[in-house]
C-alpha cells in the first residue's frame, strides 16, 4: 500500500467495487459521459489521459498501489497517478452489494479514478475534472448544469469545482 497507515482491502472488497464501477458503467448515459470526460481532460490539460476506460484505470490501480482502507476526513483519496506506475485509492466506507450503496461507492471510485487517471506524472485537480465534465455534459445535451467551474484549483480539497464535478456524474451516473 502507498499511503502510510492504509490497510489494504481484501480480494473480495476490491471485487466489489469492480463490480460497482462495471454496472455504472455498463449505462450507455454513464459510460458515454466518462469516456469523453477522460478525452476532454487530456485535450484541456495536455495531460493524456492513461486511458478514456475507467476501468483500464481501475485494473492499473490494483496493479500498481492498489486499494486501502484508512480513516480520512473525506469519504476516498487518490493518490500519485497512473502514469507514475504507483496510483492508490483509499477509502473510508463501507463495501457492500446492496444497490444503492453499490452505486454510491462506484461513484466514489470514479471520482478518484479522475484524480489519479493522468498517464503523465501530474494528477487532475478538481476544477479540471469539473471544466471537462460542464463542457461534455453540455455537448451531450444536458441542461441546467448550473454554475460553471471557475477560479482554477485554489489547492486543496476545492469543495466547489468539486461539487460540480459531482453534481454531472451523479446526474450520468446513477441506478436507474
Amino acid at each position: 500500500m502507498s499511503t502510510q497507515n492504509a490497510v489494504p482491502l481484501t480480494p473480495a472488497e476490491v471485487e466489489q467495487l469492480r463490480t460497482d464501477l462495471a454496472n455504472l458503467l455498463r449505462d450507455h448515459v454513464c459510460g458515454n459521459l466518462v469516456s469523453a470526460v477522460f478525452n476532454q481532460l487530456s485535450s484541456n490539460t495536455g495531460k493524456k489521459a492513461f486511458s478514456a476506460d475507467a476501468m483500464e484505470i481501475f485494473n492499473a490501480v490494483e496493479k500498481q498501489g492498489g486499494f486501502g482502507r484508512r480513516t480520512l476526513v473525506a469519504t476516498a483519496e487518490g493518490g500519485s497517478t497512473v502514469g507514475n506506475g504507483n496510483a492508490f485509492i483509499n477509502i473510508n466506507f463501507f463495501v457492500s452489494p446492496e444497490p444503492m450503496i453499490s452505486a454510491s461507492n462506484g461513484r466514489v471510485i470514479l471520482h478518484e479514478l479522475f484524480h489519479i487517471g493522468s498517464g503523465t506524472n501530474s494528477d487532475y485537480s478538481h476544477f479540471e475534472m469539473a471544466q471537462a465534465a460542464f463542457d461534455v455534459a453540455q455537448a451531450q445535451g444536458f441542461t441546467s448544469l448550473g454554475v460553471r467551474p471557475s477560479g482554477g484549483d485554489p489547492g486543496g480539497h476545492d469543495r466547489a469545482n468539486s461539487e460540480i464535478f459531482n453534481s454531472i456524474l451523479f446526474r450520468a451516473c446513477h441506478v436507474r
